[in-house]
């Protein structure tokens, strides 16, 4: 009886911790920030503006992250011209080790942990991407576009692709500020 109690509290831990991490972790925020003084209103056409360090993005990842954001801009009537741009666009991104801590105020089981705390802890990879756009006349910085999110290490082509299409369509969903 003692086993079966046990494996019933295991499970209903597990059960908790992945409703934890289904809840707290999954989806992806996006947030913006902008130069008030700047004039969005001027800019029709954008190029990519290369860096040497774009963080830890694979070839892979910058070519979906650009079809993403040619497909978002696009849309909102920018057109891609890399001799002669009014804004360049630069990409970065990485991933951070995270630590989630939950405290469900209860254990199950046998012994000294009845009806003390249940605590799991658990590490997940946390990944931020990064657009900027650059007035190409002045070389200055004026919006920042910034999505983090959970990042599955086993995700398929196909989930990542679909990631970061989420990722980027949330940030420029600010773009231009209103």
């Amino acid at each position: 009886m003692g086993c079966l109690v046990g494996s019933i509290a295991a499970m209903h831990r597990v059960l908790l911790l992945l409703a934890a991490l289904a809840v707290g972790c999954s989806g992806i925020s996006a947030n913006y920030d902008y130069d008030t003084d700047a004039d969005f209103s001027r800019l029709r056409q954008y190029s990519w503006h290369t860096r040497k360090d774009e963080g830890e993005l694979t070839d892979i990842d910058r070519k979906r992250i650009r079809e993403a954001a040619a497909a978002e801009l696009g849309a909102r009537g920018f057109a891609f011209n890399e001799t002669a741009p009014d804004f360049r666009v630069a990409m970065h991104g990485g991933t951070k080790t995270r630590v989630r801590v939950t405290d469900s105020g209860y254990r199950y089981g046998p012994g000294p942990w009845w009806g003390g705390h249940g605590v799991d802890v658990y590490q997940y990879e946390e990944g931020t991407l990064i657009l900027d756009v650059v007035d190409a006349k002045s070389n200055e910085l004026i919006w920042r576009g910034t999505a983090t999110g959970v990042v599955n290490p086993n995700a398929t082509p196909e989930q990542k692709e679909k990631q970061i299409r989420e990722a980027v369509t949330k940030m420029l969903a600010n773009f231009p500020p209103k």
